[in-house]
């Protein structure tokens, strides 16, 4: 991909506070807000163009939550909050103001078809059904492949299905800065920087 590929891991509090004393003020959640001309997308003073793709992986063995979450339903599937949406469709509301839904993809394997189909309605335009499972990035290659072929130039926006994200703003902010370094043909990964060795 000639603009790069963003790799979204997870956004804290941590990284909301990073960001805060970088620009040296608070964020509030007005500061986002979404503008819709004819030609391009733009929330927070960056022109979000029509390249920028949201590709959501959605496998998992289902065993990091049981016995919540089960093979058939691991925990992207589930609400774990006081709302009634899952992980996943949280995920979807979290990039509609990055990708339309001809622009965001999904990844998973077949035996969890039926559920993105339910909860993704109208949000993805499209699913992709992995061969196999095998992990992260088999399934980050399969969507590069898919979008090499339909849009050489875009920029991939790579994104968990099962995280929890409280600051949806901050999140969005994070990802302008990311999108910029992206557009310079550089691999952007964001995440939170360890403290302690964790296995997982």
């Amino acid at each position: 991909f000639s603009n790069g590929l963003i790799l979204c891991h997870s956004v804290s509090d941590e990284i909301i506070s990073y960001y805060e004393r970088m620009i040296g003020r608070p964020i509030f959640g007005t500061e986002a807000k979404l503008f819709i001309d004819d030609s391009a997308i733009t929330f927070g003073g960056i022109n979000m163009n029509s390249n920028i793709y949201s590709v959501i992986l959605c496998g998992g063995s289902g065993t990091r939550l049981w016995p919540l979450s089960r093979k058939n339903v691991p925990k992207q599937f589930l609400s774990l909050d006081t709302s009634s949406k899952s992980l996943l469709e949280q995920t979807l509301v979290r990039v509609r103001n990055i990708s339309s839904p001809d622009r965001t993809v999904i990844v998973t394997g077949k035996a969890h078809i039926d559920l993105c189909v339910e909860q993704v309605k109208k949000s993805a335009d499209t699913i992709l059904i992995e061969p196999f499972s095998r992990n992260t990035a088999p399934a980050i290659a399969l969507a590069a492949w898919e979008l090499l072929q339909k849009d050489p130039e875009s920029t991939m926006v790579i994104l968990p299905s099962d995280h929890y994200i409280q600051n949806v703003r901050s999140f969005e902010y994070t990802l302008q800065e990311a999108v910029e370094l992206a557009a310079k043909n550089l691999f952007v990964v964001i995440g939170i920087e360890p403290s302690y060795p964790a296995t997982g």
